[in-house]
């Protein structure tokens, strides 16, 4: 239904949509009239539900992820500050591993995906891990930002609560200063990751394996256990601190 006016008595009337370009009388003056046709309206913005769960997150890049529908930070919607924890826990382990080698050549089993993106993925994940941030411009974090609020290099990514409990455990006190802008890169490359791993199956048909590196079997079994808890953290699996910290010592000892 809209409202418009009889341009000879200037009364008010109301049609339905249908009705537009159709003749009719005025309900008033009885004269004849064409009904103009409804004006075209905008479609309501979408409302952004801000997730309970990513209360440990700023405002800003909580609003980002619980609108964000891209596979790459979409999968972080299912962030809790349990299941967040352990994935710093994780990328600390793996990160200051791989940055203290040089960031040695990953070696993947054989598979069918974007190769040189999961390189990269590891080597920002381990830069950010290892120096606090990370220039990166691509997706939402671009200077056009996709239409997303705009991430900040500056403001902290966390409430000052999730800041103070993250800072009481050595191995995720590398992230309590992450700010906005690189926390989202980091999750960002969790997704360029963890979606490539999960939506691949190894050699045998089951889970595909982390990939192997150069290295004494000391660090690399630590840093391929870490890698397979992150990619199963973002394809959902619920992982304390302590069960990630359980199966790192466990396949590290085999």
């Amino acid at each position: 239904m809209f409202k418009f006016r009889c341009p000879s008595c200037q009364t008010a009337l109301t049609a339905t949509n249908q009705l537009g370009g159709r003749t009719v009388q005025c309900t008033h003056c009885q004269s004849n009239i064409t009904v103009p046709y409804p004006e075209k309206t905008s479609p309501p913005e979408p409302v952004v539900t801000l997730l309970p769960a990513l209360n440990m997150l700023s405002p800003k890049l909580a609003m980002m992820i619980s609108a964000r529908r891209g596979k790459y930070l979409g999968w972080a919607r299912q962030l809790d500050a349990d299941n967040l924890e352990a994935l710093l826990w994780v990328i600390g382990e793996f990160g200051r591993r791989f940055a203290a080698a040089s960031y040695p050549e990953p070696h993947f089993s054989r598979h069918s995906m974007a190769e040189h993106r999961m390189r990269k993925a590891l080597k920002v994940l381990a830069k950010i891990q290892s120096v606090g941030r990370v220039a990166w411009d691509r997706g939402p974090f671009a200077p056009s930002g996709w239409g997303e609020p705009e991430l900040s290099d500056h403001a902290s990514a966390f409430s000052v609560e999730y800041r103070e409990h993250l800072s009481k455990d050595e191995h995720t006190a590398w992230a309590q200063g992450l700010d906005e802008r690189t926390l989202g890169t980091l999750l960002w490359m969790v997704g360029e990751y963890g979606v490539r791993v999960n939506s691949s199956r190894g050699p045998d048909g089951e889970e595909y394996p982390p990939p192997s590196f150069d290295l004494d079997p000391d660090t690399t079994k630590p840093m391929r256990a870490a890698l397979r808890l992150m990619a199963r953290i973002e394809r959902g699996e619920s992982i304390t601190t302590a069960e990630a910290n359980r199966r790192i010592a466990a396949e590290s000892e085999d």
